[in-house]
């Protein structure tokens, strides 16, 4: 690619500012649905504990970098689908923030909805059971041996 004063300059593409334009948007539609399936689990589960509140933090924090950026070089077929994933990631973080810290996090259904059955033996903090796991101690503080 070919540089001048101003920036590359686009000698010999492949795609003409159509076709290149066309690219943009599709990547950008493609980047904001990605998303939806981890918002769409979320709710079907009433879970987010695998999810880092940090990662979704930092996820905002870089977004907004490159969404002042992409204003700035007037790139439109980029920050308008960032928009879109920012409005993702906040639903992420309200989601989150609900079913960790509220009755419509997996502990308790919501009136009218029945609850998931834990597996059996679980132990996580959602279901607040403790392990049904017993291990008898010997004099030696180890396993007991027969």
């Amino acid at each position: 690619m070919a540089y001048s004063a101003g920036g590359p300059v686009n000698s010999g593409a492949v795609l003409n500012d159509a076709g290149a334009q066309a690219f943009g948007y599709t990547g950008g539609a493609v980047l904001a649905l990605c998303l939806v399936p981890q918002i769409v689990k979320l709710i079907r589960t009433r879970s987010s504990q695998d999810l880092a509140i940090s990662w979704a933090l930092l996820y905002i924090v870089g977004l907004a970098f490159t969404m002042v950026y992409l204003i700035h070089e007037n790139a439109i077929a980029a920050w308008i689908p960032l928009v879109l994933e920012t409005v993702g990631c906040v639903i992420i973080i309200v989601l989150k923030l609900v079913f960790d810290h509220t009755r419509f996090g997996r502990r308790a259904a919501p009136e009218g909805v029945q609850a998931a059955k834990p597996p059996e033996g679980c132990a996580c903090p959602h279901c607040g059971r403790a392990p049904e796991v017993v291990v008898e101690m010997g004099p030696a503080g180890g396993p007991e041996s027969e």
